[in-house]
Formats: C-alpha cells, structure tokens, sequence
C-alpha cells in the first residue's frame, strides 16, 4: 500500500446572482414592511443557494476532467467553505452531494424554513407566518425535503451578536448533529462580538480546520 502526499486545489465559485452574475437586483433584497422596499418573494433566496449547490456539484463533476485529462491524478476528497449565502449553499451541499466529505458554513443556517419564520417576524412582527405568496408551497415541499444538512465531518462558525442569521437557527441542529456523529465529527464555533462577518480570527479557525482534516495520510492517491 503506498501513501504519497496530497496536492490541495483551492477554487472560489462566484454566488448565483451576485457580483458579475446580477441578473436581479431586487432578488438579494428582503421583506421589508414598506411597500417599495418589499421582496415578496425573499424567500426563494433558498432557490440561489440550492442553485450554488448544484454549480459545485457540476464543477466536481467535470473539474477532475479538465485538469487531468490525460488521468495523471485523481482527485479524492472533496470539500467545502462558504460564508453567508455561501454558508446555506455549505450546508446544502453537504447533505445533497455524498462526494463532498467535509465543510465549513461560516454565517450560514442549516434549518431554512426556521430562518424565514425568524425573519417573517422580525419584519412584521410576533405572530407572523410563512404562508404563500411569501413561502409558496412548493418551495416549502422543497425546502423540506433537502434540509436540515449532513455530512461526515465539518465545522460550524457563527457571531454570537449576528442577527441577519443568528446561532439559534443552527444550535438545535448542531447538537443533534454532535449526539448522532460523534462530538469529533463537528466543531461548533460561536464568536464573541461578531456580527453577521467574516473575521480575521474565523478564516484563522477555517483554514486549520480544511488542513486538519486533510493532514491525514491518504490511501491510493494517483
């Protein structure tokens, strides 16, 4: 059996929807309880994360060919990193695409449909719910059947004072995950005074993480 050091690739995928990819202002916008700021239909952000999912899917798909045509290498693990938006996508891709072994959402939620029940009252108010046309049934049908996220090793980082996404979203299934996985299977992380933000200290935390969980000896790389 030979062991050979792994090469590591590091590639960044532009969100749908978002820098060079604007098709919609409007769609990155949320409820608002003014008229002419409103987006009724806020809650199909969940459709641009899935979609991110599916674009890291298709590029795990055909990446390898590209690189390696000739098969010189083989790629053998995959993983992921997303911040905000990129963090839904993290914990969508985690439980759709079994190549993907480990990740790290960073200000992300792993319960969607309990992050638009936060917002809906956060925006209009205690007592509010997700009915159509804000949470149309076949996005709730979808939702449902794609979320909460697993995988078989990752890590979580949240702001303690983040209220655009806030830990709570995430604990209840964080601690499912801790009880089912093992607690060395996932690490939770919930930084003090950050907000809804990259930190210095979080990238910090998420690069030692992926060079931990590929520091490990490897069977069979090409």
């Amino acid at each position: 059996m030979q062991y050979q050091l792994m090469s590591r690739i590091v590639l960044s995928i532009l969100k749908r929807n978002h820098g060079s990819r604007i098709l919609d202002a409007k769609a990155n916008d949320a409820w608002d309880k003014t008229k002419e700021k409103d987006n009724v239909r806020h809650a199909e952000l969940n459709l641009l994360s899935a979609g991110t999912a599916r674009d890291v899917s298709f590029v795990i798909d055909f990446l390898p060919a590209y690189l390696f045509p000739s098969g010189e290498r083989r790629i053998v693990q995959w993983g992921v990193v997303g911040v905000s938006l990129g963090g839904h996508s993290s914990w969508i891709l985690l439980n759709s695409d079994p190549r993907v072994s480990f990740g790290v959402p960073i200000i992300g939620g792993a319960d969607f449909e309990k992050l638009m029940a936060y917002r809906i009252e956060r925006t209009f108010g205690a007592g509010s719910t997700l009915e159509p046309p804000r949470y149309p049934v076949i996005l709730r049908d979808f939702v449902n059947s794609h979320d909460p996220a697993k995988s078989n090793f990752q890590a979580n980082d949240s702001g303690a004072t983040d209220t655009l996404v806030p830990f709570s979203i995430t604990s209840e299934f964080a601690g499912i995950l801790k009880s089912t996985m093992g607690a060395g299977s996932i690490e939770v992380v919930v930084e003090e005074g950050a907000g809804h933000q990259l930190t210095p200290t979080a990238t910090e935390r998420t690069a030692a993480f992926v060079l931990k969980v590929l520091s490990a000896p490897s069977k069979d790389v090409d």
